[in-house]
């Protein structure tokens, strides 16, 4: 049986990619695909159509994780995190926050 192109397929609530330490408030629950070299935040406007006369959008950063930079990945009950339970992904790279939620 070949595998599947995506080991898990879930929702994450995460800061901005450009503010890790961005408030609450600018958190927001986003669609993350885990395959065998990273975890990536999914690009929804890759699918979307793109219209004739749209106008072009400042480039957004997106999260990414590969697995290769991962040093240790724990569990995180910090109180400046959003509700749900906190992971922190320790990678060569620094610390990436992320709270899981049940919804």
């Amino acid at each position: 049986m070949l595998p599947l192109p995506y080991l898990k397929v879930g929702y994450l609530t995460a800061p901005p990619a450009d503010d890790p330490i961005a408030p609450h408030k600018h958190w927001e629950r986003l669609q993350f695909i885990l395959n065998h070299t990273e975890l990536q935040q999914v690009n929804d406007s890759e699918s979307a159509p793109v219209k004739a006369n749209a106008l072009v959008e400042k480039a957004k950063r997106f999260i990414k994780v590969d697995v290769a930079d991962i040093v240790s990945v724990s569990t995180c009950s910090d109180l400046t995190l959003p509700p749900g339970a906190g992971l922190c992904i320790n990678t060569t790279h620094g610390p990436v926050l992320v709270c899981t939620s049940s919804s």
